[in-house]
């Protein structure tokens, strides 16, 4: 079941959180007629999951969020993208035995057999923020091995 103070919360922290900073931000870029933004998103937003609805609708909520401003903010050459990492689990919080559980689920599941590292994600996000990616916008890219295919 889902009650009020999990649906605020929940799309505060995924979607919310978001739009206030893209807002916060994007006021400079558009005054400087430039910048790029890149929000971060989940590969849940694609395939959902049981027990996920409230965390999947944020997250599309950002997809789309994210198509709106890139159009909106196109004419400013301000590019709005979203990266969607999979599943990419830290040993740390995940613990040694419950990282190892999940390093055999995707050999399994995931078609590159892998979980991604979190390095990854920061070269995609640092190739979105650069000149080599300045005619992407309004994009979401999925980097999960290939899960949500």
């Amino acid at each position: 079941r889902i009650n009020d103070q999990d649906f605020e919360r929940t799309l505060d922290l995924n979607l919310r959180s978001a739009l206030l900073c893209c807002r916060a931000a994007g006021s400079h870029m558009l005054e400087r007629r430039s910048g790029t933004v890149v929000n971060i998103g989940s590969a849940t937003a694609r395939r959902g999951g049981s027990g996920l609805s409230l965390y999947t609708a944020g997250k599309a909520g950002l997809e789309g969020l994210t198509r709106a401003l890139a159009l909106e903010w196109a004419p400013y050459d301000v590019r709005v993208n979203t990266v969607a990492p999979g599943s990419f689990p830290d040993p740390i919080t995940a613990g040694a035995e419950g990282y190892r559980r999940t390093v055999e689920r995707a050999r399994e599941r995931i078609p590159l057999r892998r979980v991604g590292e979190t390095r990854e994600v920061g070269l995609l996000v640092l190739y979105l923020a650069s000149a080599a990616a300045a005619y992407v916008t309004g994009q979401t890219i999925y980097i999960d091995g290939g899960a949500t295919l």
